[in-house]
């Protein structure tokens, strides 16, 4: 009786084996076009998009413009200046007509509020401050992430 449930256990195994053996098949299957794929793609075969970037961490307070704390990234060739537009509205303008439809502003939301941004214009873009009950309010940015992604 001993010798029978060894035989069906090392039977399940087996089975077990060819099942486990033909899933890694498949994966290796997808690992391979994968490869494939990538390799097309970067050789020049298909179109690249290019980026360009301008990321910083912002503060305000009172009825100041937004103070840049730190730039992360500028890969725009282009000067920025916060201005104050009134509560909880504020706007960034470029020096240069950088900004184009396939432009996409974004600030990461933080405990003390909520943000909405918006591409203005070539030139500009606009970034209002929301309090946790959506009332437009001052002093909510501290070390805020904010970015600009012009898609070329």
């Amino acid at each position: 009786m001993q010798l029978n449930k060894v035989k069906n256990f090392t039977l399940k195994i087996d089975k077990m084996d060819k099942t486990l053996e033909t899933r890694i098949k498949k994966i290796e299957g997808r690992v391979v076009d994968l490869y494939h794929k990538l390799k097309i793609a970067s050789s020049g075969n298909s179109s690249t998009i290019s980026t360009k970037v301008y990321r910083v961490l912002l503060t305000q307070n009172g009825t100041n413009a937004p103070t840049v704390v730190e730039e992360i990234e500028n890969t725009t060739g282009a000067t920025f200046v916060w201005t104050y537009q009134g509560i909880g509205n504020f706007r960034v303008t470029a020096n240069d007509s950088i900004f184009t439809a396939k432009s996409v502003s974004n600030a990461a939301q933080n405990f003390a509020g909520n943000f909405s941004t918006t591409v203005f214009n070539t030139a500009q873009a606009v970034l209002n401050t929301y309090n946790t009950a959506y009332v437009s309010q001052n002093g909510l940015l501290f070390k805020t992430y904010f970015e600009i992604v012009t898609f070329e």
